[in-house]
């Protein structure tokens, strides 16, 4: 079968978390696909909450990347303060807004910037 993630989620490691936000933004997954998206919302919740913005600037950045090469996507509004896990799952979900194509891009965004420390 082939697969459009970079890592499938049952093989990323989960660790229990002190801080934990319920995040939304990629509920449209499970619905379409038999995929736990709670592993991403686990690597996200794994982090203070002020690192959110090195996560959404890397996504940010990944996403001018590929609007230079398929237009039809559109990227996220430059941040340049702090950002919670409220305003994260906001700005994500709206960027979502029920499509498939960027709820896969942003996973495997969130996939590649945990890479390195998914490996060891």
């Amino acid at each position: 079968m082939v697969t459009v993630f970079n890592i499938e989620p049952y093989e990323i490691p989960v660790k229990n978390v002190d801080r934990r936000y319920d995040f939304d933004f990629l509920d449209i997954i499970p619905l379409r696909y038999n995929v736990n998206v709670m592993v991403y919302y686990s690597l996200l919740n794994s982090h203070e909450e002020f690192k959110l913005k090195n996560i959404y600037n890397y996504i940010f950045l990944r996403l001018i990347k590929i609007n230079k090469k398929y237009k039809k996507i559109n990227t996220i509004p430059k941040i340049n303060n702090t950002i919670n896990s409220e305003y994260f799952n906001n700005i994500i979900s709206e960027y979502i807004n029920s499509d498939i194509l960027k709820a896969i891009i942003i996973i495997n965004s969130i996939q590649l910037y945990y890479l390195p420390k998914l490996r060891y």
